[in-house]
């Protein structure tokens, strides 16, 4: 069976869409990057953190206690919703990671976690974006 390829036009208009969307997360998870650089001031109350930010790769570094927590920023293109995934190092493969946590985001910058009122937490705001970290790091500790 041979594919038929849509025409070219109406290629470059779904795949606009796609990258102007995906530039719309990509500048909420920066946002979120930036927000979450409280966790590191002398205002915060966990003085023990470390936060290194690569804009270049959609990555989040945060170290607490010892352990490098990965925050790398994609995209669903099905859904149009952002993903932010974290990872630690396997500890049974030397060199690889494994996913321990995940939220998704949309345009607006609601996430799929609620915070303790019930609303969305959102990745472009200081305390949500803390509090979203915080979150993730948490739960990876009582697993």
């Amino acid at each position: 069976m041979v594919a038929q390829a849509r025409s070219a036009r109406s290629l470059v208009a779904d795949l606009q869409k796609i990258g102007e969307r995906y530039s719309k997360l990509r500048s909420l998870f920066s946002d979120f990057c930036k927000m979450s650089a409280f966790l590191v001031s002398k205002d915060s109350p966990l003085q023990e953190m470390r936060h290194s930010i690569n804009a270049a790769q959609n990555l989040l570094e945060l170290e607490f206690c010892g352990v490098t927590y990965k925050f790398r920023f994609s995209m669903d293109y099905k859904s149009g919703k952002g993903i932010v995934t974290c990872s630690v190092p396997d500890e049974n493969q030397q060199s690889g990671t494994k996913d321990v946590g995940s939220f998704t985001f949309v345009g607006t910058g609601d996430s799929d976690v609620k915070g303790e009122q019930g609303d969305p937490l959102r990745v472009n705001t200081s305390g949500d974006s803390s509090h979203l970290i915080l979150h993730t790091i948490h739960g990876v500790m009582e697993n």
